[in-house]
């Protein structure tokens, strides 16, 4: 068991953002895992804003014991619909640090917009 959050934010014209936040059951598989959890969520942009509960998923493969590469999607299905789909990779720099990159399309409140991202994982 787990948890993950995530607060994504992409300007295109207009402000899209995203706040997901879920526990989640990570199951080991080969090289990596599958995770996947209940989610609670609000989306903003396009002049609309939509909060919601949906699910969080995604998949981690482990290249070797310093790069992780990873797919996700957070899903606010009910009474709105946002979210985000997430491909990214992780670089362990310490034992309990990493880096990682993002590559992000953001949707919400009628919008959506593509982003990129980069930032410094800790783990417990």
């Amino acid at each position: 068991m787990g948890a993950r959050a995530s607060l994504d934010l992409a300007f295109a014209g207009t402000a899209v953002g995203v706040l997901t936040v879920a526990p989640v059951a990570t199951f080991d598989i080969t090289n990596g895992g599958v995770f996947v959890g209940p989610s609670i969520g609000v989306g903003f942009g396009g002049g609309a804003a939509s909060f919601g509960f949906g699910v969080l998923g995604g998949i981690e493969y482990n290249l070797s014991p310093e790069l992780m590469l990873y797919g996700q999607t957070a899903l606010n299905i009910a009474p709105g619909f946002s979210g985000n789909l997430v491909a990214g990779a992780d670089f362990e720099i310490s034992s309990p640090v990493s880096v990682f990159t993002e590559a992000r399309v953001l949707f919400g409140g009628g919008a959506s917009a593509f982003g990129l991202a980069a930032g410094i994982n800790y783990r417990m």
